[in-house]
């Protein structure tokens, strides 16, 4: 058997409540709670088309949710992207996650001139016999979502931050929500709530035109130079700092859980990217 359990995963989505309160002050938490309703309906949508799979599955038993979601499981967590499409690899799935000396050699997988093999080159020189890594390029968050893992030094880490604009925004310019659903018209943004990918290897707030602009609109500036919205930022980002859990408050056998090492990393980015905005 070469496609592990979930047990030997243990993703977030199979995370108990006292695991799942470690993330409390992550945005990844509501992400996660998101994804599990995502492959809930998922499941219940295939529910409609039972006499259609069941005789697939007939001599197994039959397709159990419990089976169903590992599968979900197995195609986010495993999937290879070229093309615009995801793929099933054999072997080449089996590659754990690394930078390597250039990180910003991400993995690359293309089809051969006959369409028929799956072709990746290695980022730096293996000797024989050692175990090959890839670099994946994504942020920590990312990692422990859909793979289970983070990694120690990741120069493609930042922290998910999600931006909110609210009632209390719309009273900000007395009541009137028409000025902001134009501004929103206008610069692009389709929901009232936008995730950005803040410090680390993110963008700065001088750098992300995006992020300055969705800040503006929330609070009411006519601009958004970085002068104009930095103080605000400032203050999410104090706010959500004051949301993270205390580590000390956990007895041994938490200390070393990977959703409290994601949080450590979350707001060690956080406190260095108030430093830049001092």
């Amino acid at each position: 058997r070469l496609l592990p359990t979930l047990e030997e995963i243990h993703p977030p989505i199979t995370y108990d409540g006292h695991e799942m309160a470690l993330l409390d002050g992550s945005d990844l938490k509501a992400s996660i709670k998101r994804m599990d309703k995502l492959v809930g309906r998922h499941w219940d949508g295939l529910k409609q088309f039972a006499s259609t799979v069941s005789p697939i599955f007939a001599e197994s038993g039959g397709l159990s949710e419990a089976q169903f979601r590992w599968a979900h499981y197995i195609l986010d967590s495993r999937c290879i992207w070229w093309g615009g499409g995801r793929h099933l690899v054999p072997l080449l799935d089996l590659i754990n996650c690394n930078e390597g000396p250039d990180p910003t050699r991400i993995h690359s997988t293309n089809l051969d001139d006959a369409g028929t093999n799956a072709l990746t080159k290695a980022d730096r020189h293996y000797p024989k016999g050692s175990q090959l890594f890839e670099n994946y390029g994504q942020p920590n968050h990312t990692y422990l979502q859909y793979h289970g893992f983070v990694l120690d030094s990741n120069t493609h880490d930042c922290t998910m931050f999600s931006i909110e604009v609210n009632q209390a925004d719309v009273r900000r310019l007395n009541g009137d929500s028409s000025i902001i659903r134009r501004r929103m018209r206008e610069g692009g943004f389709n929901s009232g709530i936008q995730t950005f990918c803040v410090g680390g290897g993110g963008k700065t707030l001088e750098d992300d035109a995006r992020l300055r602009a969705w800040l503006a609109i929330k609070f009411g500036h006519e601009g958004s130079d970085y002068s104009d919205v930095v103080d605000d930022f400032k203050g999410l980002v104090e706010e959500r700092l004051s949301l993270y859990p205390d580590p000390n408050t956990y007895d041994d056998a938490m200390q070393g859980h990977v959703a409290l090492k994601l949080v450590g990393q979350e707001k060690a980015m956080l406190n260095t990217l108030l430093t830049t905005m001092a």
